[in-house]
């Protein structure tokens, strides 16, 4: 499983840019990235943009400025046949139970797009791709979709449960309000 850190976002409600925000002494991408890194065995890779203090292998998006999908449809272009381990960069309490329970969930083989407790929505950017699913990523991004909860009906995954005491560690925070002080831990 490669994992695959999404850094191209424009950061809009953050103010600046998520993946280069310091948490615990390191940009917050990084950090995710060697995390994740560590647990599969394997280099993690940027999607994106390379950027100044990300040390590591950039798969360049599909198509730039068109969403996560894009994204993925890049990783699967400069990996075609891997499976995919895709984090958000904006994870600031990410921490190795919750990323081991999201890889558990993935060890039969099934792509996962996980879902907190009491929520309808999928979350797709905390998830593990099979390369079964890129024809249908690909069509509709052909069709011109670009967000991915909308898919999550045509696509055969799992949406396992987030336990109540991983939430925190695998909530994204969007807002400077939100991103907690991690360099102070």
């Amino acid at each position: 499983m490669k994992p695959c850190i999404l850094i191209g976002g424009k950061s809009t409600r953050m103010g600046r840019d998520k993946a280069l925000i310091p948490v615990a002494g390191q940009p917050n991408a990084q950090r995710i990235a060697d995390l994740a890194a560590r647990l599969c065995q394997t280099e993690a890779v940027f999607l994106g943009d390379p950027r100044p203090g990300l040390s590591g292998p950039f798969l360049p998006d599909r198509e730039r400025e068109a969403g996560p999908l894009s994204a993925i449809l890049g990783a699967f272009d400069g990996l075609p046949s891997q499976t995919l381990l895709v984090l958000a960069c904006d994870l600031p309490h990410l921490d190795e139970a919750a990323l081991s329970w999201l890889l558990a969930q993935g060890s039969k083989g099934e792509s996962v797009w996980p879902r907190f407790p009491d929520s309808p929505y999928l979350e797709p950017l905390l998830g593990i791709y099979q390369p079964n699913l890129l024809p249908l990523l690909e069509a509709a991004f052909q069709a011109g979709t670009r967000s991915l909860n909308p898919l999550a009906s045509q696509l055969s995954l799992i949406s396992p449960e987030i336990p109540g005491p991983l939430c925190k560690a695998l909530t994204n925070a969007n807002t400077p309000s939100a991103w907690p002080d991690r360099d102070s831990d």
